[in-house]
């Protein structure tokens, strides 16, 4: 595995290089202790069956890239909720090398869940996946794979560490959510600068991922935090702005899990106004506003939340004619989402309406399909009840499903 791409990936995934591969017991134990799935209503279950059978619907041949994309966005989303067993089952029903992402994934969720046995057994599908994926121009696909898998196995190193210490073995390195040291941070900063001259887009996009993670373990030291976040800006310049914009919500994010609301505040202003600068398609635009508007929310800035939520509502309505039809559905959730959000059912009722409408203006069914697939994942996500009209019109859109794909 080519070993720039590894160091890239293996940051955004989030496990630890060759020197810290250990913790304490304590945060080993904390992280690998053993959760059960969440309960899910049956009938956000039932949407997940129904997208996964939305997208095995796409033939296999000629489409077999975007049947098995579909499937797993269906497969991420029951990681999101938490339902690793129904993710497992639909993984196994994946064709291409996508099926080897998928159990790299489960794999990490059962070792951090306390379970090896399960994670073993993901990992030895993945890594068969790996090895029947020999074509040429493969390559960066079995890589993503094969960083996944190391991923799962360094953290299953971390619980054998807390295992051994129990038995009075000390850890051989600090713990890894420890606040780093500043020549560690300058060392990644410099890592970070190397990459973003040598690496393509993707690797260097990749990279500054990993140093969100960065960004969280120095959060008890602001002064280090900023330098992070100073260093990924001077860095970021080289990327697009729709890249940029994520990166700064990825920060925003972070600010919002361990509740430091004013900074998440401060750094929703700043991506604010460098959104402002950016001139982008409408399919881009809104979503990336929606999401603002989400982070506002979360940041407890509900009135601002609903103006840019009403904001990118215009946005899309300018420029809809602008628009390719396959695109419009995938721009309008992340607004129906927020509608949802902020406890509005009328908009959200007619976002998703909207979004379900869009869905059906190409006649072709595999765009159709793909659309509806989202539709039903994001209703599952949100915990959102479509009106009996909408459903019905749903379930004529997806038994219409048929050639020309």
């Amino acid at each position: 595995m080519n070993p720039t791409l590894l160091f890239v990936l293996s940051c955004f995934l989030g496990f630890p290089s060759q020197g810290d591969l250990r913790t304490d017991s304590a945060v080993a134990t904390q992280e690998a202790a053993q959760t059960a799935p969440k309960n899910l209503e049956a009938s956000r279950v039932q949407l997940l069956e129904q997208a996964f059978a939305i997208a095995s619907k796409i033939p296999t041949k000629p489409h077999i890239k975007s049947r098995c994309h579909t499937q797993e966005q269906v497969f991420v989303t029951c990681m999101e909720l938490e339902q690793p067993e129904l993710a497992w089952a639909f993984a196994e029903r994946i064709d291409n090398w996508r099926k080897g992402s998928a159990f790299g994934d489960l794999a990490l969720y059962f070792v951090e869940n306390g379970q090896p046995e399960q994670a073993q057994v993901c990992l030895d599908k993945a890594q068969a996946v790996v090895q029947a994926n020999t074509e040429e121009g493969e390559s960066w696909r079995r890589d993503r794979v094969e960083a996944k898998i190391h991923s799962a196995r360094a953290a299953m190193d971390r619980l054998s560490s807390a295992a051994a210490e129990s038995q009075g073995v000390k850890p051989a390195a600090a713990p890894r959510n420890a606040t780093p040291e500043e020549a560690e941070v300058q060392a990644q900063l410099a890592t970070l600068a190397e990459v973003a001259q040598t690496a393509d887009l993707e690797g260097t996009h990749q990279a500054m991922l990993g140093l969100v993670g960065l960004y969280e373990r120095c959060l008890a030291s602001p002064e280090l935090a900023d330098q992070v976040y100073q260093g990924m800006r001077g860095s970021w310049k080289l990327l697009p702005g729709l890249i940029r914009v994520d990166l700064a919500f990825a920060l925003v994010e972070v600010d919002l899990r361990h509740h430091n609301q004013a900074h998440a505040q401060h750094l929703l202003e700043e991506t604010r106004s460098m959104m402002d600068g950016m001139v982008w398609e409408t399919r881009h635009r809104v979503p990336a506003i929606a999401r603002l508007a989400k982070l506002r929310l979360q940041a407890g800035q509900a009135e601002l939340a609903r103006e840019e939520a009403d904001g990118a509502l215009e946005v899309y309505r300018s420029g809809r004619a602008d628009t390719i039809d396959i695109y419009r559905t995938q721009a309008l959730l992340p607004l129906a989402e927020v509608m949802h959000a902020l406890g509005d059912p009328k908009a959200a009722d007619a976002m998703y309406t909207l979004a379900l409408n869009e869905a059906l203006v190409n006649p072709n069914s595999r765009p159709r399909a793909q659309d509806l697939c989202a539709i039903l994942c994001s209703m599952a996500r949100e915990g959102y009840v479509a009106p009996e009209a909408w459903t019905q019109s749903c379930q004529a859109a997806i038994a219409a499903l048929s050639d020309p794909w």
